[in-house]
C-alpha cells in the first residue's frame, strides 16, 4: 500500500501509528529518515512530539523547506506553551502543551494571543510535513489568487484529506490529494483562494495541464 493510500487511514490510527505514517511520508519523498543516536528526546514531551523527534528529528533539515519545526534541543516554553515551530519570516508561531498524549496545538501571528488550532498534535505534524513537501516539490503549480471557477476546477480533480483546517496562512487551509499529488488551498480574500500543488513526478501533475493558465504564477508540470 502506497504512502498516499495510507493517508486515508490516518484518523483510524493511534498516536504511534500516526507518527509511523508521517515517517513513511518522509521516506517516500526524501528517502530513509536520517538517524541521530545523539539526539536528546529524553525530556518530557507530549508522546506524539517525542515519537516524531525520535523518528524524524535528525531529518528536520530535509523536511523543513519553507517553515521550521524546532529540533528537540531548541524547544522552549513561553507563557505556559511549548513552542514547536515557526513560519519562515517569524510572523507565525506554533506551540503545544505537555498535558496530554495527543496534545492540542496553538498558533498566533506576531503580537497576537494564542488561538487553539483545530488540529491535535499528530494531525498538525502530518499537515506540516505535507505542506513542506508541497512547497519543495519539483513538479507542481502555485497561484496566489484563484477565482471560484478556477478553484472549483482544481478541487473537482482531487480528493480532500480528512485533516482539520489550518489557520496559517489563512483559515480555513485544506489539503487535497490525487494519486501522489498533493495540494493545499486557503482563502486569499473573500472571493479568491491561494493554492499550491506539488508532486515528486511529473506524471502525477499531468492532470493540471488543462487547468494551466496565466492565473497560475508558477507552473512546473514537466
Amino acid at each position: 500500500m502506497s504512502w498516499a493510500t495510507k493517508l486515508f487511514q490516518f484518523r483510524q490510527r493511534d498516536v504511534g501509528g500516526r507518527i509511523e505514517l508521517v515517517s513513511g511520508v518522509v521516506e517516500a519523498w526524501y528517502g530513509p529518515p536520517a538517524r541521530d543516536q545523539s539526539a536528546d528526546t529524553s525530556r518530557a514531551l507530549p508522546p506524539a512530539l517525542r515519537l516524531f523527534h525520535e523518528k524524524l528529528g535528525a531529518s528536520l533539515g530535509t523536511v523543513c523547506r519553507q517553515n521550521r519545526l524546532l529540533p528537540a534541543r531548541e524547544l522552549r516554553e513561553s507563557a505556559g506553551m511549548l513552542v514547536i515551530g515557526v513560519e519562515n519570516q517569524g510572523v507565525y508561531t506554533w506551540a503545544t502543551r505537555l498535558a496530554s498524549e495527543d496534545a492540542p496545538v496553538f498558533g498566533r501571528f506576531q503580537g497576537e494571543p494564542w488561538t487553539q488550532e483545530e488540529s491535535a498534535l499528530s494531525e498538525f505534524l502530518l499537515g506540516f510535513v505535507l505542506l513542506e513537501a508541497i512547497f519543495a516539490a519539483p513538479h507542481g503549480a502555485a497561484a496566489a489568487s484563484l477565482d471560484p471557477f478556477d478553484i472549483d476546477r482544481l478541487t473537482r480533480q482531487m480528493t480532500p484529506l480528512e485533516l482539520p483546517p489550518w489557520r496559517w496562512p489563512a483559515h480555513p487551509g485544506r489539503f487535497f490529494i490525487r494519486g501522489e499529488a498533493l495540494a493545499f488551498c486557503c482563502p486569499n480574500s473573500e472571493e479568491a483562494t491561494s493554492c499550491w500543488v506539488g508532486a515528486r513526478q511529473a506524471h502525477d501533475v499531468a492532470f493540471m495541464k488543462p487547468l494551466a493558465g496565466p492565473q497560475w504564477e508558477h507552473l512546473a508540470l514537466g
